[in-house]
């Protein structure tokens, strides 16, 4: 088989993640509806999907002052309207009246839903780090609403360029993957006893001062990129245990000839 090399630039084309969505937000009484498709999903239960906002977009300020969005997922019946959306900033005009889009009132988040959508997503922002790098934000759904008329959904997938896929043949193969539960947070003490009495009151300590926000984070877990303070200073952050443990851990030195 003979290839040919491809340009660099129109490798997104080629990767592309999922399904065009509408983001819808709200800030200072105006809202907004941008088109997206750079996003992911990144866990399963609680659903978290991180997507990449341009900062030039009036939606990238408005994500980030208020924490809250909708996802909403169009079909094919509504492309134009998508690319129309895609086209035009909200700066200028609002796109929702513009463009025809109804907006419903959504149940946990101040953003609307576009009604005309097979499925509607509240999300609320999760985590912040990656944003003055990469633009990139972590959504938590908090709610998730879908028509359930639409029993197979032609949505739409960015190629680039103007060039749209629509979904189309389902298939259904044989699966043995065990989907995960969701996880609980368990607490520190547990994961790594039993060690000594010394041991577990200087952990037990360590933990206290993280919690009051008295011990310095490292960036991975209080720190964006840039080295500001961020999530540790929101107290409504998630924060991993795997990441509350590992700062506990490298804080924590057994005593000489007790290793556990």
């Amino acid at each position: 088989m003979t290839k040919r090399s491809f340009p660099l630039s129109k490798v997104y084309g080629l990767l592309e993640p999922g399904p065009v969505v509408l983001l819808t937000t709200a800030h200072k009484g105006k809202t907004n509806v941008m088109t997206l498709s750079w996003h992911m999903m990144m866990e399963f239960d609680p659903p978290l999907v991180g997507c990449v906002v341009s900062g030039r977009n009036f939606s990238f300020n408005a994500l980030r002052a208020t924490r809250q969005c909708v996802l909403n997922i169009p079909t094919a019946e509504l492309a134009s309207k998508v690319v129309a959306c895609s086209n035009c900033s909200g700066y200028h005009k609002g796109k929702l009246a513009a463009f025809g889009l109804t907006p419903v009132a959504a149940k946990l988040v101040d953003a609307p839903l576009v009604a005309g959508c097979y499925a509607n997503l509240e999300c609320r922002v999760a985590d912040t780090r990656l944003v003055n790098r990469y633009n990139f934000f972590v959504l938590e759904v908090v709610k998730a609403w879908i028509d359930p008329r639409c029993k197979e959904p032609r949505t739409l997938h960015h190629r680039g360029r103007g060039v749209f896929a629509v979904a189309g043949e389902t298939i259904k193969l044989p699966s043995k993957m065990k989907w995960p539960q969701r996880r609980r947070e368990a607490p520190i003490l547990a994961i790594i006893a039993p060690i000594r009495s010394r041991e577990c009151r200087a952990i037990r300590q360590r933990a206290r001062r993280c919690s009051r926000g008295r011990v310095s984070q490292h960036a991975t877990v209080g720190e964006n990129s840039m080295g500001r303070r961020d999530e540790a200073d929101d107290p409504g952050a998630r924060r991993p245990a795997a990441s509350v443990f590992g700062n506990l851990w490298r804080g924590f030195r057994p005593a000489p000839g007790r290793a556990g």
